[in-house]
């Protein structure tokens, strides 16, 4: 294991040098970073009020189903601090398509689904379709990604760029994501951190709320990616960088987003005079969980 992790760090470093040669060779290249998460259909923390050694411990939850069924989310990431507007979520039905009905939508988010949640080829096509490669796409871009088979296939990728447009892509080496993948040193984190205390708010408030319903875990994702783009999160963002080695520059002091908007102004009251448990990013007003997470609030 301590030779593997060697080996690792060997090849994150030549990554690193490599990362940097790129960028001064090519000025002007916009840096970007795209990553899946699995993410389950009901989630809350394992932290208990039992004593430790305890043989059994029983929590509570919607459905043990949820649980165990997940989907996967792919956020993007750019080097300067900001978010891609659009996101990709991969679910998995057991027919492998959606009903009839349809889904929720919202500009920020494009859904896929087959019979498992793992992204294929066809996922992948449509992330770079309909996600990345869209309008107003920098005409150069370095694209960092991890080590997915269908990331590495960089023929498939450079097929789907569009006219006019330059991609250099590097792949993180396999057993480096945990050292080098931006999203995993921070971003993954704090995004299932939200999830979690969302679902924990359900319970323990005994909300009126389907945890694992279809179209509400879809724009749950959908606004916790809208949390993440608000220009407060800049320098957070950033860290992730920071910390992979790709630049020695410190972001300046910045809150989580978890941190920001679960903080002490969120028992403020809402506009609709409930008590709030969350504030906005962007409005900094306090809201209750109806008007932010179950009509989603913007602005």
């Amino acid at each position: 294991m301590v030779r593997n992790m060697e080996e690792a760090k060997e090849k994150i470093r030549d990554l690193i040098k490599k990362f940097v040669h790129v960028v001064k060779a090519n000025p002007g290249s916009v840096v970007v970073n795209a990553d899946q998460m699995g993410m389950q259909k009901e989630t809350h923390s394992t932290r208990t009020i039992a004593r430790q050694g305890s043989r059994k411990v029983e929590m509570k939850a919607q459905s043990t189903n949820a649980m165990s069924h997940s989907l996967t989310v792919l956020p993007v990431v750019y080097f300067d601090g900001r978010q891609h507007p659009k996101m990709y979520v991969h679910l998995g039905e057991p027919s492998g398509t959606l009903p009839k009905k349809g889904c929720y939508q919202n500009p920020n988010m494009v859904v896929g689904v087959s019979k498992s949640h793992m992204m294929g080829t066809d996922a992948a096509i449509k992330f770079f379709k309909e996600v990345l490669f869209i309008p107003p796409m920098p005409k150069k871009m370095l694209l960092l990604l991890d080590s997915w088979p269908l990331f590495r296939n960089h023929s498939l990728i450079q097929s789907l760029v569009p006219s006019g447009h330059t991609v250099i892509i590097l792949n993180i080496p396999p057993g480096g994501t945990c050292l080098a993948q931006p999203p995993d040193l921070e971003y993954n984190q704090q995004f299932k951190a939200i999830v979690r205390r969302v679902d924990d708010l359900v319970l323990m408030h005994d909300i009126k709320y389907d945890i694992k319903n279809r179209d509400n875990r879809l724009r749950l994702m959908s606004q916790i990616y809208w949390i993440f783009g608000a220009p407060i999160f800049k320098e957070y963002l950033k860290y992730g960088w920071y910390r992979g080695g790709y630049t020695d520059q410190h972001p300046d002091k910045f809150d989580t987003p978890p941190q920001f908007i679960f903080g002490s102004a969120s028992d403020g009251d809402c506009a609709c005079s409930k008590s709030g448990c969350v504030v906005c990013p962007y409005c900094c007003k306090a809201h209750c969980f109806g008007c932010f997470f179950v009509d989603s609030h913007r602005c």
